[in-house]
């Protein structure tokens, strides 16, 4: 049952997906912040000076 879940999902994702690209390409509600749900670490988050240096950032993201 688990794997009919999955492929429905999967089928209802790939269906919609042309939908949420119009969505997107038309307001740009959905454009903001795309970057940082995909795992790119803000600027703003960033310490001033240590861009470029070694000292890395770590960030975590949480989803209720």
């Amino acid at each position: 049952m688990y794997a009919v879940y999955n492929l429905l999902l999967a089928l209802a994702a790939l269906l919609s997906a042309p939908w949420w690209a119009f969505r997107i390409l038309r307001s740009g509600r959905y454009r903001e912040g795309l970057a940082e749900r995909l795992g790119k670490v803000p600027d703003r988050i960033r310490l001033p000076g240590y861009v470029n240096s070694q000292r890395r950032t770590i960030w975590l993201h949480a989803v209720s």
